[in-house]
Formats: C-alpha cells, structure tokens, sequence
C-alpha cells in the first residue's frame, strides 16, 4: 500500500515527482527558497540530506536521514512549511517510509551511497 501523506492524502512519491518538476527550472529558484539546509548523521557526521524549504505555512513536519556510511541516522528535525528533499554529492535518495518515534509520525529518509 502507498505510503499516504496527511497532505490532501497523496503518496509521498507524488509529492517528491510534483516537487521534482516544479524546480526544473533553476534559473529563479533562490526567489522560491524560504530556508535551506541539511540533515547530517548524528554518528559520523556526514551530510546525508539537503532540505529546502519552499512555502512558510504553520504545518510542522519531522524528518529524519538514514546514514548509509555508518547506519546510524540524524536526529529527527522538524521542518515548517513545504519543502523539496535531496541528496548530496555523496548521497542518493532511495526511499521514503514512516515511523513512529515518541508517539509522532515522523517522515523517514533513505539514502545510498552515491
């Protein structure tokens, strides 16, 4: 079953497609990035995710990136508004999931190494 989204209920692959095809375009995108930054492991260090925030709405929404140098993860971070995800230089997305952490879904991020 797709993973759903408390988003107008659409899957999370969705999103990530819609998301993919609006920033095509790169010329101009500095005008629709409110905040930007990235998810790095908790254990090694490294920058696993890059996440740009897009539209400054009240909605919170937790992620967390799975290391895939180390197999720990970062910590989970939660990002207000609406936001792209990507990878790094060294990073490749490979899936989305859901988890619950502390009684709060939060968005998983899993990468491979690039």
């Amino acid at each position: 079953m797709p993973l759903k989204t408390r988003r107008n209920s659409e899957t999370v692959r969705e999103i990530v497609v819609q998301l993919k095809q609006e920033f095509k375009v790169s010329e101009g995108i500095s005008k629709t990035i409110k905040d930007e930054f990235y998810l790095e492991c908790s254990g090694c260090g490294e920058k696993l995710a890059h996440i740009v925030v897009t539209e400054l709405i009240e909605t919170e929404t937790p992620v967390q990136a799975l290391c895939p140098f180390c197999g720990d993860k970062s910590y989970v971070k939660q990002v207000k508004g609406l936001f792209n995800i990507g990878c790094t230089e060294k990073t490749k997305l490979a899936n989305f999931s859901e988890k619950v952490i502390n009684k709060e879904i939060v968005n998983i991020i899993e990468l491979e190494k690039a």
